[in-house]
């Protein structure tokens, strides 16, 4: 990854910093690791991350503007538009499973409940009633633990099984 160009700089480091996570945990990462793995700088590191926490929020970004552009509001009491909202997300952590993984391995999977929150609680175009927060914060949780368990299972389900699943139990709401 040497004598890469400048406006691919933030990719690479994004890219360097997940394979170092697959192999060591966050805390014995340092910058100038993840600078010598993606042939940058310091100073092109700081240009872009304050911290490695950032660059795991920089990287979940990127799955948060996708799903704000994808999910515009949620009728909680239609089945379809929930299992879409699923499938989407479900599909985007396969696509990045090994990520994630990394993420789960040092209790950082945290990050990824604040990015499905903000997508759903900011895809209302207009004020919802406190009810329809609470549904979301509900809805939201239930995505985030089934996919957490999902992934650390190694995406063994269908995407299909884990959504039949995730509709059973909001019949109970």
């Amino acid at each position: 990854m040497e004598n890469l160009p400048l406006q691919s700089a933030k990719d690479y480091i994004l890219e360097a910093f997940f394979i170092l996570l697959k192999t060591k945990p966050i805390d014995k990462i340092t910058i100038i690791e993840i600078c010598e793995k993606a042939g940058v700088s310091r100073v092109t590191f700081y240009k872009y991350f304050k911290t490695k926490t950032d660059i795991i929020e920089t990287y979940f970004k990127a799955s948060e503007l996708f799903f704000k552009n994808q999910i515009t509001d949620i009728d909680f009491s239609d089945e379809e538009t929930l299992k879409n909202i699923a499938t989407m997300t479900l599909k985007d952590l396969k696509n990045n499973k090994d990520k994630m993984t990394a993420l789960i391995d040092n209790n950082m999977e945290h990050v990824y409940l604040e990015i499905i929150n903000n997508a759903i609680l900011n895809s209302f175009k207009a004020p919802i009633s406190h009810e329809d927060k609470i549904i979301a914060c509900i809805y939201s949780g239930a995505l985030y633990n089934l996919a957490i368990m999902w992934v650390k299972n190694d995406c063994q389900e269908s995407i299909d099984e884990i959504i039949r699943g995730l509709v059973r139990s909001l019949k109970f709401i």
